[in-house]
């Protein structure tokens, strides 16, 4: 980011060099973090400081720098100073092999003694063969790219290192470091937006994560922004297109009824977001009213992910979770009505938070949207953006329907603070009965067995809600305000609504919630508030309870989970019984609820909960852990989000 031109050696040394052996042999394969690490160094120009010498460890699971050290002298100390800091972020259980070249810095006695001590075998490229060291060669060769986004001059090379990181693109920053280079100088919110922009632009094609732009108005606004204390200055966001109304922006619900249609007013979410220095650049993807775990937007096609464009990225958030996961943006608007934050984060390895029912600010158009089941939030990438975020968007709102009392201090001071290891009961048992993929229990035990290294003390627990009973509530509530939604739509157009006004789910939905009766409405209602009990009884025993996010991975995009003959049912969904209706409704969204059990339950209870990005499984796609927490306690959720991410846990694309 602030390299001017490459670097080359004068001339090579004339020193015979001892070969010594190599371990990797140009395998850089790994299972998991912390089995694998490459070292080098090389040589860079800053803008102030001159010629400097930068040395490197890369984790090669993760392909991300777990240390580095910056220093005018190329010996020893520095590459001892680099694995330091390397250890120091990160724990090292089993074996692991640090792979380097044959440089005297990392033959010296005192390196190899380090690794001893620390249990590290080393194994080193063959004299002549940069191949063998070939991530962390590739690595440096991109980081030295001429054709670079310009920084200007930094103050001091180490301490402003830590705030940039390294990375060479101004997209790979948090939130709340590009915030912070926009407010000392280093970066314009131009230049921000300017590059998000443009990242979009690149990757939408193949992605389809974003619905709309506001390209003019935002580089605009960019310009005329100016710093008054805003937590998030200047940085680039996108809004999901559903539920979060933005003045000139689409408002379709995505349905054909509303085509065209155009936000005359901003949502108080919107604004929240506005006056905390966001830039909003556009809108991301969805499903048709947000009824499904994957984004299937018929009007705009379907979303894909980041990982491998074969499959989708989620729902109903899905534009969300490939909008950061591909790097467009570090923040993206999402809501939650069932799992919508939390299963796009865990197919796209982003981190995922739904708040605590009542947290995050709400109107003036829809106070309690699905009965308080949804609210809206986001998908980042670093958790210390996710409780500044929260920090932003809490609010104790008179008009609310819900209420919680506003954290004191912070979230973001609550992450300064160390975490106090509590009770952990997991479960990797489908609350409703079905298959848990292997890869999804193995994420859970490892997530398990890293809180119990860090002091945690885990069990295994019985949930002690009945699922299907929920589920079956919870579809309910589906149906009843889809035929409450479609009561106003029809009062609004002058007429009847049909089947080919909308998808032959909503139609599905829409005639079924017909008939039912208010006091069944109310009844499943009341199944929600006695979960909620049992949940807080549980909670005083367990203050976290770790489950999968989603039971497998995501599903590919050419194997529909509903079949021909199951959509030709929903379009003729008057010829069944008001019964064989909501059964019906069960089995076409049982392969969709086979892949999600495990998130519906805290919209119902009103519990906060985050999708961790903690696993890749063999095939290379990402899956989520779920953490949930009492009422109100969002704050340990972070802390221990913070832990898994300071230790190096956290599987972030690229």
């Amino acid at each position: 980011m602030f390299l001017k031109n490459k670097w080359k050696a004068a001339s090579a040394s004339k020193t015979k060099v001892e070969q010594r052996p190599n371990l990797l042999k140009q395998d850089f394969s790994t299972t998991g973090l912390n089995q694998k690490w490459t070292a080098d160094m090389t040589y860079i120009q800053t803008k102030r400081n001159g010629w400097c010498y930068l040395s490197t460890i890369m984790d090669l699971h993760s392909r991300r720098i777990i240390g580095y050290s910056f220093s005018k002298k190329m010996d020893t100390d520095l590459v001892l100073k680099t694995l330091e800091s390397a250890v120091k972020n990160r724990t090292i259980t089993g074996d692991l092999i640090i792979h380097t070249d044959l440089g005297s810095q990392y033959t010296s006695d005192d390196y190899n003694q380090r690794l001893t001590e620390l249990h590290i075998r080393h194994s080193y490229s063959r004299k002549g063969c940069p191949y063998d060291n070939a991530p962390m060669e590739s690595f440096h060769a991109s980081l030295k790219k001429e054709c670079v986004y310009p920084v200007p001059v930094f103050k001091n090379y180490e301490t402003d290192w830590e705030m940039i990181v390294v990375t060479t693109d101004l997209l790979s920053l948090s939130g709340t470091e590009m915030a912070q280079a926009v407010r000392e100088g280093k970066v314009s919110a131009t230049e921000l937006v300017s590059a998000s922009l443009a990242k979009i632009k690149e990757e939408n094609p193949a992605l389809n994560a974003v619905i709309s732009l506001r390209e003019k108005a935002a580089l605009n606004e960019a310009d005329q922004l100016i710093d008054r204390g805003q937590p998030f200055l200047g940085v680039p966001l996108l809004l999901k297109g559903l539920g979060q109304t933005f003045r000139g922006l689409p408002a379709t619900n995505g349905n054909r009824l509303f085509q065209g249609q155009v936000a005359q007013s901003s949502s108080n979410f919107a604004r929240a977001l506005t006056n905390a220095g966001f830039i909003v650049l556009g809108q991301t993807n969805y499903p048709e009213f947000g009824f499904k775990n994957i984004t299937d937007y018929k009007m705009y096609g379907d979303a894909h992910n980041p990982w491998n464009l074969a499959y989708y990225p989620g729902g109903s958030s899905g534009g969300a979770g490939a909008a950061v996961a591909s790097k467009m943006v570090p923040i993206a608007g999402a809501s939650d009505g069932g799992g919508s934050i939390r299963i796009p984060a865990s197919w796209t390895s982003t981190i995922g938070l739904k708040p605590t029912r009542g947290r995050v600010i709400t109107g003036p158009s829809d106070w309690r949207s699905w009965q308080g089941a949804a609210s809206s939030f986001a998908i980042t990438k670093d958790v210390e953006d996710t409780a500044r975020l929260l920090d932003v968007l809490q609010a104790f709102q008179p008009a609310a329907v819900f209420q919680v009392p506003l954290q004191k201090p912070s979230f973001a001071n609550l992450l300064k603070q160390t975490v106090k290891p509590v009770r952990v009961g997991f479960t990797t048992e489908s609350p409703v009965g079905t298959q848990v993929d292997p890869e999804a229990v193995a994420a859970v035990h490892q997530a398990a067995t890293f809180l119990e290294h860090n002091g945690f003390e885990v069990e295994e627990i019985e949930v002690p809600t009945d699922g299907r009973a929920l589920i079956d509530s919870y579809y309910l509530m589906n149906e009843g305000e889809t035929a409450a939604m479609f009561d106003q739509v029809e009062a609004s157009l002058g007429r009847a609504v049909t089947v080919d006004d909308m998808e032959p789910l909503t139609w599905a939905l829409y005639r079924t919630g017909r008939h039912i009766s208010a006091a069944t409405y109310s009844n499943a209602l009341a199944a929600w508030d006695q979960a909620g009990y049992q949940m807080a009884t549980l909670h005083e025993a367990y203050p976290l309870v770790l489950t999968p996010t989603t039971t497998m991975t995501a599903p590919r995009i050419d194997q529909p989970m509903v079949s021909e003959a199951q959509l030709d049912q929903m379009r003729d969904i008057d010829a069944l019984t008001p019964a064989a209706q909501q059964r019906f409704i069960f089995d076409q969204w049982l392969p969709s609820l086979t892949r999600s059990p495990f998130t519906q339950q805290a919209n119902l209870t009103g519990e906060p909960a985050i999708s961790l990005p903690t696993h890749l499984t063999k095939a290379g796609l990402p899956l989520g852990i779920q953490l949930v927490a009492g009422k109100g306690q969002e704050g340990l959720l972070l802390q221990v989000a913070k832990l898994f991410e300071t230790q190096g846990h956290l599987l972030l694309k690229d």
